[in-house]
């Protein structure tokens, strides 16, 4: 598993060290939970004792990602925070869909992404408001 995470390359993302390992910590989760899901060779106590897992895992995923989004949202709204969004975004691509509160992994960083984005404009907007203009005295 931890081969799969490593190939996604999360290191390479400039971002700190606590978002670079709540990624991983996401991606290496959905890719258990995807394997214990997908399994089916197992006699029935080794299928209850799988769906037991699962929904461990499910509950571990859910943390993982909440871990995730409270990183991101420390990040200040900047081009540097589009920047690793993007890129996390680009490598969960990678990563099986799994769903969490109703969205997929790269349907909620996509959302944060859209977000960040709005609270720049927005900022940038209110700044040319304040300083228009000089006023005369």
């Amino acid at each position: 598993m931890r081969d799969r995470v490593d190939a996604l390359d999360f290191k390479a993302v400039d971002a700190p060290i606590e978002v670079i390992n709540a990624a991983e910590a996401v991606a290496a989760q959905a890719f258990i939970f995807t394997t214990l899901k997908h399994t089916d060779s197992f006699t029935t106590l080794q299928k209850s004792l799988r769906d037991t897992d699962a929904k461990k895992i499910a509950t571990q995923v859910q943390k993982a990602a909440t871990t995730l989004w409270q990183q991101l949202e420390r990040l200040p709204d900047n081009q540097d925070k589009v920047e690793v969004l993007t890129q996390i975004n680009e490598r969960f691509e990678h990563v099986p869909a799994i769903t969490i509160d109703g969205a997929t992994l790269t349907q909620t960083v996509t959302d944060h992404l859209q977000k960040t984005k709005n609270a720049i404009q927005a900022h940038e907007q209110a700044q040319r408001r304040r300083y228009s203009s000089p006023r005369p005295f």
